[in-house]
């Protein structure tokens, strides 16, 4: 079937198999999206009595792996504490893993030593990982790539993962982080990463007329306005754009830009952009920040997520917000919910009621102590070791509930592009807006550039690829279809 390889890779740790399964062109077609198709894996898998429990299923959209704008995303679906839980994540890895002749990958079972998947080309295999147990990221994936497949895509955890943070997250090719949770399942399941490289390409049923389409897509986003302020050389610049989104989803993803402050002095200097595959905006940025006593460079942090530290811990110093983010990257954790423990131990340090941990100088509001959290957390050492539990194990421990729920409501909202179901309903207008950004995030267009595609392009690329496409009537309830699906997963932090 066109667009698709039509073949998953099913994977189980405690037997040690690896074998490819068909995927049937009626489920391709019925669930053609990456959160579709990995929620109908789920439920099949339920249905046939699998345990959900040490399961996880990576799944890539129908336009993952091509050459049009954007086109990189891949879908993750696990088991969190609150029920069956979905995310998405950029980068190269979901490209990788569909020219290497796969459209999913469902992993089950836990390994009895520390292993990793790698693929290269069709073939796959389990291998020792336990060279690389308790090591960081970044070392990780320089390892494993360089046994496995040098440039490869990959999905890793981190140390927070190995030992069972609530809020342990993969990092896809070192920069992207998954939902909170899905690395703790991983490691778990002793599952220390995914490494995979494809040579391969994939059929459309219209090559000529998919070139003009992905050109056309490219040209439009080379001129969107909100395209071209993500991937501005000024790292103060995205972060007021995404920030001032997340103020006023409903204002339209376009008109974002109209309320950027452009006369804010420059608080770091980008070294490098970084780009997803298939991708010419390049949000990410590698910075170099200058203090008082030294000059450092952070290796792309992600604007969007950086602030979520000064709203749960009150910290303003950006040096600060981005250690605590580099911190969250090569340990391997959520930084929206790691920032959510680390403002609920501030303030019960604040209230005295952390005197037996024996941590002094912490305060709300303190940068240096924010950073020593967030490196406690990851290596689980003193109050650490509590909080790397969750905000929801702390406060009923600690009785302060309400603090909790606070610090939490501060930071929801934080991923407004990732998460369009979770946006209430708007207008006619902006309802029609949100569904198409949920239907081309389910294709695999990452929804920063899908800014930049009409119903009508859309349609017209899918067509190309499929040979048939829905009619632009039909984007409203698909789109619909998709956010119904995050909707019905955990809400909120994992915590």
């Amino acid at each position: 079937m066109y667009g698709w390889n039509n073949v998953l890779l099913r994977v189980n740790l405690t037997d040690k198999t690896v074998r490819k399964q068909a995927l049937p062109h009626e489920l391709l077609r019925n669930y053609a999206g990456q959160f579709t198709l990995a929620a109908r894996c789920w439920t099949r898998l339920n249905e046939a009595g699998a345990p959900e429990e040490n399961r996880i299923v990576i799944m890539t959209g129908p336009m993952t792996g091509m050459m049009g704008e954007g086109t990189n995303r891949y879908a993750l679906a696990y088991q969190g504490r609150n029920g069956f839980c979905t995310g998405s994540c950029g980068g190269r890895f979901g490209a990788e893993l569909k020219l290497a002749g796969y459209d999913g990958v469902i992993v089950e079972g836990r390994a009895e030593a520390p292993v990793y998947l790698c693929i290269r080309d069709g073939a796959a295999q389990l291998r020792d990982a336990s060279a690389v147990w308790d090591q960081n990221v970044d070392d990780t994936v320089c390892t494993l790539t360089a046994a496995c497949a040098p440039g490869a895509g990959t999905l890793c955890i981190g140390q927070a993962a190995e030992q069972q943070c609530a809020f342990a997250a993969a990092v896809g090719d070192r920069l992207y982080l998954s939902p909170g949770g899905f690395g703790t399942v991983m490691g778990a399941m002793r599952l220390k990463g995914v490494v995979v490289r494809g040579s391969g390409a994939i059929s459309v049923a219209n090559p000529e007329e998919y070139l003009a389409c992905a050109l056309e897509s490219r040209r439009r986003v080379s001129e969107d306005p909100f395209a071209v302020c993500l991937g501005s050389n000024e790292f103060q610049v995205t972060a007021d754009v995404l920030r001032n989104l997340q103020k006023r989803p409903y204002a339209g993803y376009r008109h974002a830009v109209r309320q950027i402050d452009w006369r804010k002095p420059a608080a770091c200097t980008t070294v490098v952009r970084r780009a997803c595959y298939s991708c010419t905006v390049g949000c990410r940025k590698c910075v170099r920040m200058t203090d008082d006593t030294q000059v450092r460079t952070l290796e792309t942090p992600a604007p969007e997520v950086a602030e979520v530290f000064e709203r749960a811990c009150g910290v303003t110093t950006l040096e600060a917000q981005l250690d605590a983010f580099e911190l969250c990257r090569q340990y391997g954790m959520d930084p929206a919910a790691c920032s959510c423990a680390v403002g609920l131990v501030m303030r019960l340090a604040d209230a005295g009621l952390l005197a037996s941990y024996g941590e002094e100088g912490i305060t709300f509001g303190n940068p240096n102590a924010m950073v020593r959290l967030v490196s406690l957390i990851g290596q689980q050492r003193g109050v650490g070791a509590l909080a790397a539990r969750g905000v929801r194990v702390m406060a009923e421990q600690l009785n302060a509930a309400e603090t909790a729920t606070q610090i939490c409501a501060a930071v929801e909202g934080r991923c407004g592009i990732a998460s369009v179901a979770a946006l209430r309903k708007g207008s006619k207008e902006e309802e029609q807006q949100l569904a198409l950004l949920a239907f081309a995030q389910d294709c695999g267009i990452c929804p920063y550039t899908a800014v930049a595609y009409t119903e009508y392009l859309l349609c017209r690329t899918l067509r190309a690829v499929f040979g048939q496409a829905p009619e632009t009537r039909e984007i409203g309830r698909l789109g619909a279809a998709v956010r119904q699906i995050l909707e019905n997963q955990t809400k909120g932090v994992e915590s």
